[in-house]
């Protein structure tokens, strides 16, 4: 999968459809969909064709 080496991860991604990023933990990740879990534990799905850009935070939390 693309985004294999993301999962577990703290992440920011950028979408087609919204202005601000989105930051949360990679849950899971299916042929069309990310699973993300927020800091305040609401989980998010993104379609992966929406998505313009993801990368790994700078600060990562210990076992990530």
């Amino acid at each position: 999968m693309e985004f294999e080496s993301f999962l577990g991860k703290i992440v920011k991604i950028e979408t087609e459809r919204h202005d601000l990023p989105l930051f949360g933990r990679l849950l899971h990740e299916t042929e069309e969909f990310l699973k993300i879990e927020k800091r305040n534990g609401l989980i998010v799905v993104v379609r992966k064709d929406q998505v313009r850009s993801i990368a790994a935070t700078y600060r990562q939390p210990e076992g990530a």
